[in-house]
């Protein structure tokens, strides 16, 4: 039992709150909600991705609650101001072709379409 009592991994993360905190145990990734942000860690190295640091509006309230989805493309939030927030951790590639059109997701409420007619 003494493996249960020893420290594996210990990070300082925020000067003052952690308010929340959320696992993804298929990408391996760890949510953290204090000081008006939501960092997110790798769970294997420890190491933030700076990358995918989501910085919250100063009148939403401290977060709540966060969920992943299963896929781990939506981390969604709630904050003790009543916010209800969802945000695209990764984007699945989907596009579609025409003739010599082609559209591409670039997020969940945006399309880009390109000419693929080349001259």
């Amino acid at each position: 039992m003494k493996e249960m009592q020893s420290e594996v991994q210990s990070e300082k993360i925020f000067g003052s709150t952690l308010d929340c905190i959320a696992t993804n145990d298929n990408l391996y990734k760890l949510a953290v909600a204090g000081e008006n942000c939501i960092k997110v860690y790798n769970l294997s190295t420890w190491k933030e991705l700076k990358n995918e640091k989501i910085v919250l509006p100063k009148n939403i309230g401290k977060v709540t609650k966060m969920e992943w989805s299963q896929n781990g493309q939506l981390l969604v939030a709630s904050t003790s101001n009543g916010h209800l927030i969802g945000y695209t951790t990764s984007i699945p590639f989907v596009f579609a072709e025409h003739l010599q059109l082609a559209a591409v997701l670039t997020s969940f409420t945006e399309v880009q379409i390109y000419n693929l007619d080349v001259r």
